[in-house]
């Protein structure tokens, strides 16, 4: 095992309770202080950064299948979302835009 791989393998073991341990520790923090606005945002990033820590190499798929769907291909991560949705209805024989 290289240098670089045993550092990350640490670095996932060890950071898995601590960042259940800020998140609790912060949320507790927003809840006593009645910011609930903030409370609710917080929550949102906390569950992205939970997917990070917990399932770093399915978020590196779907952030792979995003980028590829969206800047390489132009369209979304799902081909023929939209076209389907065009084709479906009766356009007066208009071929979808988003066909290439």
């Amino acid at each position: 095992m290289n240098f670089g791989q045993g550092i990350y393998t640490w670095l996932m073991t060890n950071i898995q309770p601590l960042v259940l341990g800020g998140i609790i520790i912060v949320g507790l923090m927003l809840l006593f202080k009645h910011k609930i606005a903030e409370l609710i945002v917080f929550a949102i990033i906390a569950v992205i950064a939970v997917g990070f820590v917990f399932n770093p190499s399915g978020t590196k798929d779907t952030m792979l299948k995003i980028y590829n769907g969206t800047i390489i291909e132009g369209g979304a991560a799902d081909d023929g979302g939209e076209c389907a949705l065009v084709k479906n209805k009766v356009r007066g024989g208009m071929p979808c835009a988003l066909d290439k």
